[in-house]
């Protein structure tokens, strides 16, 4: 935004006016009548309040020029210059801004016959986060009955003798954290197994779970599966496709889940598996690769994600999957792993909402993502292991429940940041995301809301304030100056 100078002067010079109380004593400034005469204008006198006013006004719109902050004490609407995002609900984009886009993945509440799912202290705080899309990594289970495996523990003693007892703490609890409008993605691990055998695992697990009422959106064929040969792992992708459509035609099927995104296999796994593909899903953690490696917080908002979301949808093109949703099956701050500090930091938190809107704004397709992970295993968890919850959690948490809906126009006045808009029916959605190391501030313009309101919720995730909710005053469409500080999420909401 260009600078602006404040002007010089003014070509009227609001300290001449002067009045006098009903005592007759000065007020501060000289009085319009001339040298000697007694004819001072009465304070109370119309003509007086009028010029009063007029002085106030005047000083106040130069100290606003000079700043280029506009306070509007007297209900003066701001420059249109000054404002910090101009959002028009009327002006759809033609795109949907799913509430998945803000998911989590997780291994720790599989480990030891999901163990965690029969804990109240994790429940509880488990049905705060209330996750939009809850992934359920497939190589996970670790001090499970017969395997460190959930899946392949339920198959322990062959594929015909499924154990059930493995999941029942899942199946018993699920519905006290997992809602009825929450993506359940299940990962089913296919290491060693034939394609017959792999198929069978899936359409029985499916089973078992639709009997207990849990309603699996998708099914995940294996997870980061780089080593195998995508001709042996289309092979098996199809088999479980079959068996599982069999029983439900509606549940998506999940591939190739590498662990990065593998423009040459996409394009093989797309070839060979068509329409059956509900998904593609890859991970996304090539943020810190060298050795020693730390990159500051400002070097970790780059365009990875959304280069990753032009390799996989060229990849797919002329193929059956060309439009088929993309979904980021993993992702977080990953320079030391499970040692990064800065995933329990609001940092973190500004890192998911960057990564996932810089994915999102390319229009290529994200359909979903998630986090990694829902508790614990180091700095990594957004339920932390004394069962608190964390930035990351909170984020996720407050974008699923108030970010999910049609977007529309969003026109940010700012660099170093990005902006989300969104409408829902009656209900509206804005995010901004500052990146940047300065403080933004502005009034937003909201334009043709679906419902006139004097207020506006506001959300913030930031150093100072990490996850606390307010009201800021709308007026003609228009909000009072919204701060939003360096490094922060704030979102507005209805």
């Amino acid at each position: 935004m260009a600078h602006v100078p404040a002007p010089r002067a003014l070509a009227v010079d609001f300290a001449i006016i002067g009045v006098t109380d009903t005592q007759g004593h000065s007020v501060p400034g000289r009085n319009t009548a001339s040298p000697g005469s007694s004819k001072v204008i009465p304070e109370r006198h119309p003509v007086a309040v009028l010029l009063k006013f007029l002085r106030a006004t005047a000083a106040q719109l130069l100290a606003d020029l000079a700043t280029h902050v506009v306070t509007r004490p007297h209900g003066i609407a701001p420059a249109a210059g000054s404002k910090l995002l101009t959002v028009d609900f009327g002006s759809p984009t033609g795109r949907i801004a799913p509430a998945t886009l803000w998911g989590i993945a997780c291994a720790a509440p599989q480990n030891r016959d999901f163990a965690l799912c029969a804990d109240p202290k994790f429940l509880a705080a488990a049905a705060r986060v209330a996750p939009s899309l809850l992934r359920l990594n497939s190589n996970a289970g670790v001090g499970s009955t017969g395997s460190d495996y959930w899946s392949d523990a339920i198959f322990a003693n062959g594929v015909d003798a499924p154990n059930w007892k493995v999941i029942e703490n899942f199946t018993r609890n699920a519905a006290k954290f997992i809602t009825p409008s929450c993506r359940l993605i299940i990962g089913v691990r296919l290491d060693g197994r034939n394609p017959s055998d792999y198929a069978s695992m899936c359409a029985q697990i499916v089973q078992q779970l639709k009997q207990s009422r849990l309603n699996v959106w998708g099914i995940e064929v294996g997870n980061e599966n780089d080593a195998l040969a995508i001709d042996r792992y289309c092979d098996l992708f199809n088999a479980a496709a079959g068996a599982v459509h069999a029983i439900d035609p509606a549940i998506r099927m999940i591939g190739p889940v590498d662990s990065w995104c593998n423009g040459a296999r996409l394009t093989s796994f797309a070839q060979a598996c068509g329409d059956r593909i509900g998904a593609v899903c890859f991970h996304s953690y090539r943020y810190g690769m060298g050795a020693g490696e730390v990159l500051t917080d400002a070097q970790l908002f780059n365009t990875r994600s959304a280069d990753d979301m032009r390799i996989a949808r060229a990849a797919l093109a002329d193929t059956a999957a060309a439009d088929a949703p993309i979904f980021i099956g993993e992702y977080n701050v990953d320079f030391d792993a499970a040692n990064e500090v800065r995933q329990q930091r609001p940092v973190g938190a500004v890192f998911a909402a960057y990564f996932m809107l810089t994915a999102f704004q390319t229009g290529l397709g994200l359909d979903m993502g998630a986090l990694w992970e829902l508790f614990g295993d180091g700095q990594y968890g957004v339920i932390r292991e004394d069962y608190s919850i964390g930035p990351q959690g909170r984020l996720l948490s407050k974008a699923a429940a108030v970010m999910g809906g049609a977007e529309v126009s969003a026109q940010l006045a700012r660099s170093n940041a990005l902006a989300l808009a969104i409408t829902d029916g009656g209900k509206v959605g804005v995010m901004i995301v500052n990146y940047g190391a300065l403080p933004l501030s502005g009034p937003v313009a909201l334009n043709r809301m679906p419902r006139n309101a004097d207020t506006i919720n506001r959300w913030e995730m930031s150093s100072a304030s990490r996850g606390v909710s307010a009201t800021i005053r709308v007026r003609a469409g228009m909000t009072d100056t919204l701060a939003v500080p360096p490094m922060s999420v704030v979102m507005l909401h209805s």
